[in-house]
């Protein structure tokens, strides 16, 4: 069973003629990679406080 906001994004990458909608995956997609960038830096900073 799919959650709702799967579904959502699902029918948004079909609707690809849509330029709103690519404008707005392209910003999820950024923000998506950008706090995976500030985990991977708070990770590795706690690593090396604690060595």
């Amino acid at each position: 069973m799919k959650r709702g906001w799967e579904k959502t994004v699902q029918s948004l990458m079909f609707d690809s003629n849509n330029i709103m909608t690519q404008w707005l995956i392209g910003i999820f997609v950024r923000f998506s990679i950008s706090k995976d960038d500030l985990i991977n830096c708070a990770g590795v900073g706690r690593r090396t406080l604690f060595n």
